[in-house]
Order: structure tokens, then C-alpha cells, then sequence
């Protein structure tokens, strides 16, 4: 994968994924929404937490002193934990846990007193029966499938498409920028991606993320590129053509161009915001023109001052505008 298809991948996977944490609970911050403790740093794919782990449970916490925490199982998630059991507390970043709480914890090493693999900010607290199981499936289902990157990226992709917020949350970790990058799971996924990008029933947030996944694969993005010219649902017409521009689909360029020409201006607008990745196939000269005439010409005042803005971005090579 090359650097500005890397780059592009980043942005939009983590516009994205951004969004679907804050839909989760837009009262709340996104990681206490989903079980995690407050905000701060992003908390790691849990199939990353998991591959460290010998032993995963969830525990009732029984007391927490400056170096121990000590804990009651619940249920044995992986290995063999005994009955109840130590768990070392770092002074320095100790896991926000207090006597008489519920979690599932992760963790490290042949016998206790054991060693968290989560950090403090992926603290998984549980606040209620129904959390408990949710996570405790979670766990076991990414446990099983360690050993098979492609299998456990069909799994992330169903948790987003059948949610509820806590699993389409880690499977939108589990396949954005920092989870799994594997060329057969993106094979895999891509078609079933796109299709999933223009599903009406699913939250729109879903959707977008959906059509960065599927724009990591040829097929997927060949996929996308199809529906955009039946349709161009917003936050997802910008997708498609970078996609289709990155992977050089066949008729990437003239839709490209027709969109240019669209009457409706939110179309134009997110056909603009292309077209730094769309110098792949029009080239940087062609592209310039292009953007200067709708500088001058296009009859709406807004679409005029971006394409100047554009315009500037693309003579600077200012790296956003390849994102």
C-alpha cells in the first residue's frame, strides 16, 4: 500500500470510527459508553488485548489495596483462573476499580498474582448482567479466532452491521487504521462492505465506515463506484471516489467528472474534495485546470471560494488534500 493510500486510509477510518463512538452515547464519553472508563487515549482492538492474555475473566472486585487487587471469579473467560485470585496494581496507572465493582480483565502471565494487559484507560467495567455477557461473548468469540486474521475481520464486520453500540464499537476498532490489515480479510469484506455503505437500515456512521473497508480492496472499491453512479449518499461519495481513484477503477475518472457537473451543489462539493486523490488518473495539470474553472464559473458562490481554497492546496501539495 502506498504512503498517500495509507494516509487516506488513516483519515477517513478515523473520521469515521470517531463518529460511531460518539453516536454510541453523545451524552457520555465514547469509551464509558461502551463500558470503557472515561475518555483520554483510544483504547487498543480487543483481538490485539486478547493475543497478549493468558487468562481472561470477568471478577468481582473483592478489595484493592496499593500494589494488589484482589478479585472473586465470575466466569473464566480463557485459562484456568482459580476460584479467587491476586491481580498486581501499578501505583503509577492503577485501573480505576474500587471494592464491590464488576469487570472483565484481561491479563498476563502462568499463575496469579497476575498482570493486567489492559491499561487504565481499557478498563472494561461492567455495570449490569447483560454488559457482563455481551463482553464475556465478545472476549471468547476474538479468543477463537486469533489464529485466523479473516475470520475474525467476518466477525468485526458483523458485530458492526448487527450492533448493538458496544460490539459495532469494537468492530469498528477492530477493523479501523490500528486493527487488522490483512489483504484476504479485505478481499473478503470488500463487496460485502460496499453493500453494507448503502444499506439504508444501518446508522449512518456504520455506513461511512463501511465504504472506507471497503475501499481497501479492488473489489470493494469497483463495488462502490457502481452504486455511486445510481446514487451519492452523503459522507459516502467522497469514500468511493478516492477509493475508486486509489485501486484505478475503470470509470473512476469520467463519474468523477460528470459529478463535477452535478446540478445538486452538495454533490459538486464532495466530488471537489476529491480531487487531490484524483490526480492519480486526470493528472496534476488537467486537475488544476478543472479546479480553476470551477473557481470561476460554478454558479453558487460557495462552491466557488473552495475550489480556490482547492485550488491553492493542490499547487502547495498541502498533504491534506490527498487525504
Amino acid at each position: 500500500m502506498n504512503g498517500t493510500r495509507r494516509r487516506v486510509r488513516a483519515r477517513l477510518a478515523g473520521l469515521a470510527l470517531l463518529a460511531l463512538t460518539l453516536a454510541a452515547n453523545p451524552a457520555s464519553p465514547p469509551a464509558a459508553a461502551q463500558g470503557f472508563h472515561g475518555g483520554g487515549p483510544t483504547p487498543r482492538p480487543l483481538h490485539v488485548r486478547m493475543a497478549e492474555a493468558q487468562v481472561a475473566a470477568v471478577v468481582d472486585i473483592a478489595w484493592v489495596e496499593e500494589g494488589r487487587i484482589g478479585v472473586e471469579l465470575r466466569q473464566a473467560l480463557l485459562g484456568s483462573p482459580p476460584e479467587s485470585f491476586e491481580i498486581k496494581r501499578a501505583p503509577s496507572n492503577p485501573p480505576p476499580l474500587a471494592s464491590g465493582e464488576r469487570a472483565v480483565v484481561i491479563l498476563r502471565g502462568a499463575r496469579p498474582p497476575y498482570v493486567l494487559v489492559d491499561e487504565a484507560h481499557e478498563t472494561i467495567r461492567i455495570s449490569d448482567d447483560e454488559m457482563g455477557e455481551r463482553w464475556s461473548r465478545a472476549a471468547r468469540d476474538v479468543a477463537e479466532r486469533l489464529e485466523s486474521p479473516a475470520e475474525l475481520a467476518l466477525l468485526y464486520a458483523r458485530w458492526l452491521d448487527q450492533g448493538p453500540a458496544t460490539l459495532r464499537e469494537l468492530g469498528a476498532r477492530g477493523l479501523g487504521d490500528e486493527g487488522l490489515d490483512v489483504p484476504e480479510a479485505h478481499e473478503r469484506l470488500g463487496a460485502d462492505r460496499a453493500r453494507a455503505a448503502f444499506d439504508p437500515t444501518l446508522p449512518p456512521d456504520v455506513r461511512q465506515l463501511s465504504a472506507v473497508l471497503a475501499g481497501r480492496s479492488s473489489a470493494g472499491a469497483a463495488a462502490l463506484i457502481e452504486r455511486i453512479r445510481v446514487e451519492q449518499p452523503s459522507g459516502i461519495l467522497g469514500v468511493a471516489l478516492r477509493a475508486g481513484a486509489a485501486h484505478e477503477v475503470a470509470g473512476t475518472e469520467a463519474l468523477f467528472l460528470e459529478l463535477l457537473a452535478h446540478p445538486e451543489v452538495r454533490i459538486r462539493a464532495e466530488t471537489l474534495r476529491a480531487a487531490g486523490p484524483m490526480q492519480k488518473l486526470i493528472g496534476e495539470e488537467r486537475t488544476l485546470t478543472l479546479v480553476a474553472r470551477i473557481g470561476e464559473d460554478d454558479q453558487d458562490e460557495g462552491m466557488r471560494r473552495m475550489a480556490r481554497r482547492v485550488h491553492g492546496q493542490l499547487v502547495r501539495n498541502d498533504p491534506h488534500i490527498f487525504n
